[in-house]
């Protein structure tokens, strides 16, 4: 059962996950986006943006921390 929470704690939560990983200190998830649940009953998805570097470049090991919390979060309604 995911944990419902609010767009503003979702992103303080991914982006302080983010700090933990001193090669993605230059990165920020800029926004979560609602939408209807997909096939795994996640309700968002996240915007990265990031210093200096295409985000491309460090997407894979975003996509990881961002995957973590699709599975235990989903945005208020």
């Amino acid at each position: 059962m995911r944990k419902e929470i609010t767009e503003e704690e979702l992103l303080e939560l991914l982006n302080l996950e983010l700090k933990k990983d001193q090669e993605l200190i230059d990165c920020r998830i800029t926004s979560v986006q609602w939408h209807e649940k997909d096939g795994t009953g996640c309700n968002w998805s996240a915007g990265l943006r990031t210093s200096g570097v295409p985000a491309e470049i460090f997407k894979p090991q975003v996509d990881q921390i961002v995957a973590k919390f699709m599975a235990g979060y989903n945005l208020l309604e």
